[in-house]
């Protein structure tokens, strides 16, 4: 049985390398985030949270690729059926080009290759973005077997260059 140091120890090298699988991901706006959204998807599912994948639609020609918002729904949705109630935390899983590679020193020039150096983690999407919607699925799970007044609904979406189409969410 593991102490309480080495359970903290253990939850952070699992949120490390859950944070550093996001980063390798592609997620850049104009590229499209499908593989980062089905990543967050089969994270949530292997944890038993409901989620929702939706897949925004735009008309802006320079952003061809397929765009995806990630829905997880913590509690009981159905709550107040009338005015569908409950706390959206939002928050933009694409990102912005990381520009030039010789700027990502810490990550040895490669932008989608997460590096830990002491108490810092590096890699697009660390400051913002993957790594924050991370956080809080992880803050959510820790309330998951809690009965919740009003749902919970963490949202990963498309926001960074393609503008808050990304936040119109609707319910199916």
């Amino acid at each position: 049985m593991f102490d309480t140091d080495k359970r903290k120890i253990f939850k952070v090298k699992r949120i490390i390398e859950d944070a550093a699988q996001a980063i390798k991901l592609k997620s850049v706006s104009k590229d499209g985030n499908e593989e980062l959204a089905n990543y967050y998807l089969n994270l949530l599912q292997s944890r038993g949270v409901r989620v929702a994948l939706q897949q925004v639609a735009h008309s802006n020609d320079s952003y061809s690729k397929r765009q995806f918002n990630v829905l997880a729904i913590f509690g009981d949705f159905l709550v107040d059926r009338k005015t569908k109630k409950g706390i959206l935390l939002t928050n933009a899983i694409d990102t912005t080009e990381p520009g030039l590679e010789a700027s990502w020193r810490e990550t040895e020039g490669k932008p989608f290759s997460a590096k830990v150096n002491g108490d810092r983690l590096y890699g697009l999407g660390t400051a913002s973005g993957k790594v924050d919607f991370l956080a809080k699925i992880y803050a959510a799970l820790k309330f998951r077997d809690k009965k919740f007044k009003k749902p919970l609904y963490p949202l990963g979406n498309l926001w960074k260059r393609v503008g808050p189409i990304g936040t119109s969410l609707r319910y199916q």
